[in-house]
């Protein structure tokens, strides 16, 4: 075999994992998308509980007069028995309504702020490994464009830049398409000699610990020999899939089957 032969050889081992990398991304990218429709239904869902629990206080204030007109019944309206029964009902039912009430405005505003958190980190991605000398927003975002064009192929729009600390930086690209481009082919980043430099997505306080404490259990799977894989929301230990519970703030095993 001549050196021609190996260098195309070579060549082919190195498109096929390029392309397996890119499905991979992509797959990521697909996930992503899916995490968000099940944050989407568990507002919903939420939404639902409140409007069962509404229900369920309405049909107990509604036994409750019931009750209490079968006690008119028996009492004088003059009596201090009837009054003062009359009086609590009144108290419990307003205890209720504002219970109700304190947890739909809570549910509205987690709701709210983290909807408009996401979309506005929706177009962002961090960058980090990367020495960064310069803070001049132009200069910065000039760097960057070229960095995305050298080292991933990929000509993009930056809307805006931010440099984070000596090796991080964030950018604000112009639309998600934009973001999905850099996404997809931030794998080739591997093949920068001698340096390890990652892009991720700009998360969320809530996501940002939720991926903090995935890591912590990859190393300790890790640590016990086992293959880790870490993913958004989730975390592939031995092929298996760990999923992160919001409401729990914790990563579940999956169900064992019989």
């Amino acid at each position: 075999m001549n050196n021609e032969q190996s260098e195309l050889i070579s060549e082919m081992k190195k498109l096929r994992e390029e392309q397996k990398d890119y499905r991979d991304e992509a797959q990521a990218l697909r996930k992503e998308n899916g995490v968000l429709r099940m944050e989407l239904e568990e507002i919903k869902k939420e939404k639902e509980d409140i409007r069962k629990e509404l229900r369920e206080v309405k049909d107990t204030t509604s036994r409750r007069d019931q009750k209490r007109k079968r006690r008119h019944k028996k009492r004088t309206e003059g009596g201090e028995g009837y009054h003062k029964y009359a009086r609590e009902s009144k108290k419990n039912e307003q205890h209720s309504h504002n219970r109700i009430k304190n947890r739909k405005e809570r549910t509205k505003h987690t709701e709210k702020r983290n909807g408009d958190m996401k979309v506005k980190k929706m177009n962002n991605i961090v960058i980090t490994g990367l020495k960064i000398e310069k803070s001049e927003p132009n200069i910065l975002k000039n760097e960057m464009e070229t960095f995305m064009e050298k080292h991933l192929n990929v000509k993009t729009q930056i809307k805006s830049t931010l440099r984070l600390g000596d090796n991080t930086c964030l950018v604000e690209l112009i639309n998600y398409e934009e973001k999905q481009k850099i996404m997809a082919n931030k794998h080739k980043l591997k093949y920068i000699s001698n340096e390890r430099i990652y892009i991720d997505n700009d998360l969320t306080r809530e996501d940002r610990e939720m991926q903090k404490q995935i890591k912590v259990k990859a190393k300790e799977e890790k640590q016990k020999g086992r293959q880790v894989k870490i993913g958004y929301s989730k975390l592939i230990v031995d092929g298996k899939e760990w999923k992160w519970n919001r409401n729990k703030a914790s990563l579940e095993q999956p169900a064992i089957k019989n």
